[in-house]
């Protein structure tokens, strides 16, 4: 997809995820500010009691540029990279094992990351549902929903796959191309059933297991 993104003449970003878009948009728009901001709150050693002191005040009403800084913090020293929220929509991932346990853990470059991520993101995110997105004829769409039978452990809601096949049909229907991925259950399978499929085996961050994967697509 990146190669797709870089030689399109026209992106049009979206998630329903509104810490995730709040992030990517202070990227783009303030990259100096958010690397500042980020220094200045790890200046000190992390331990887990500031972990929970970040992820506290992450759930709190706080400025954009305090709470992606700290989205960052969360997820290099949360467990495994995880973004889940409980039923309330309060971010709750734990910190990580070596941070319990009190062992050093260090961050990578970041600065030098975020600035080649701002330079390249060329459009502004939006945050809503992929059903409000515009419906173009001969677009290309990736979508990207929750996994299913993981799906519920992200969000506070339960991910609909039947409504997401529903409107890849659509988009196929007015002459869109569409590509998804999803994990290989036999529910998928038979969603998507009259769609080209290719499985590929990954493995997952979250439980350090593997799993077999979809692209789904309609071209």
């Amino acid at each position: 997809m990146n190669y797709a993104y870089d030689r399109a003449s026209k992106v049009y970003l979206a998630d329903s995820n509104p810490h995730l878009v709040s992030f990517f948009n202070v990227v783009k728009a303030l990259p100096d500010e958010l690397i500042a901001r980020i220094g200045d709150l790890t200046m000190a050693p992390m331990t887990a009691t500031r972990y929970y002191q970040y992820r506290d005040l992450f759930n709190s009403e706080i400025p954009v540029l305090d709470q992606s800084a700290i989205l960052f913090i969360l997820n290099r020293y949360g467990y495994k990279g995880l973004y889940r929220c409980n039923k309330a929509n309060k971010y709750n991932v734990p910190a990580s094992p070596d941070l319990l346990a009190g062992k050093p853990v260090s961050i990578p470059d970041y600065a030098t990351e975020i600035r080649k991520i701002s330079q390249r993101l060329t459009t502004r995110l939006n945050c809503h549902s992929y059903l409000q997105s515009p419906l173009v004829p001969g677009a290309l769409y990736y979508l990207d929903p929750p996994y299913h039978k993981a799906g519920q452990m992200y969000t506070k809601d339960k991910f609909n796959q039947a409504r997401l096949a529903s409107y890849c049909r659509h988009l196929d229907q007015i002459g869109a191309k569409f590509i998804q991925s999803n994990y290989d259950t036999p529910v998928i399978r038979r969603l998507y059933e009259s769609y080209n499929m290719v499985s590929i085996s990954t493995q997952t961050r979250i439980r350090s297991t593997k799993r077999v994967e979809l692209l789904i697509h309609n071209f």
